[in-house]
């Protein structure tokens, strides 16, 4: 995932922003429900940050869409999710341009898309809430605007079959 965060210093070391960039997604299975292929979604969300020296706390509550595809035998199908996603992470400042970031995320499922292919799975196979650890890097590229490059990895499976995101 990568994302580009603008944001702007108030109230002493308060800082509110908001993120945005693209998601890369995958869909692993241990059961044959077909070849499914990489996918890019996008996020945004706002930001809240409260710094003490090297240390931060920050929030990013904001929205996530995800899509990836598969084929089983001749048939096509295009899975999208939209989540509401609520990371809570800390952050420790090493250098003056690099911020190092690990905390819990929560996500709420908000809409699925409808699929094609109903004999392997539904829509009620998908779990509402999902949860698992963001690890990011920030590199500060100005005072306003940080790049970033992170991953979120999951604790469960994200429906009641074997899938993982």
């Amino acid at each position: 995932m990568v994302i580009v965060v603008l944001s702007s210093k108030c109230y002493g070391q308060l800082e509110t922003g908001i993120s945005f960039g693209l998601n890369y997604n995958s869909l692993d299975s241990d059961e044959d429900f077909g070849s499914w292929k990489n996918g890019v979604g996008f996020n945004v969300s706002g930001l809240l940050e409260k710094s003490f020296n090297k240390i931060s706390v920050m929030t990013k509550p904001g929205y996530s869409f995800n899509n990836m595809k598969r084929t089983l035998f001749d048939t096509k199908d295009n899975l999208s999710l939209h989540y509401l996603s609520l990371p809570i992470i800390l952050t420790y400042k090493p250098l003056e341009f690099l911020k190092v970031a690990v905390g819990p995320e929560f996500k709420l499922l908000l809409h699925q898309n409808e699929l094609n292919i109903k004999s392997t799975f539904d829509n009620d196979d998908f779990k509402r809430v999902d949860y698992g650890v963001r690890v990011e890097l920030f590199f500060t590229l100005s005072k306003a605007v940080d790049l970033s490059i992170g991953s979120y990895l999951v604790f469960n499976t994200i429906t009641n079959l074997n899938l993982e995101v």
